[in-house]
């Protein structure tokens, strides 16, 4: 994951994405919008665009943050 960017490198798998699909990363969590703190929830992250499945890039709605405040 790349912070700030809207694209998530998938490095394989079989499984397709719509747009509009809702997933969520393992160890990736919201934070609370005052504190930055984590609320121990898995972020959860929107498709964009489709996704055909194996080796490539996801396009999601919101950019992750992996820092900072």
């Amino acid at each position: 994951i790349t912070s700030g960017s809207t694209t998530i490198a998938v490095t394989g798998g079989s499984g397709t994405l719509v747009a509009g699909d809702v997933f969520t990363i393992a160890g990736v969590y919201d934070v609370h919008p005052e504190t930055k703190l984590s609320t121990g929830v898995l972020k959860r992250f929107s498709v964009a665009t489709a996704y055909a499945g194996g080796a490539g890039n996801v396009t999601v709605v919101e950019a992750p943050v992996t820092s900072g405040a």
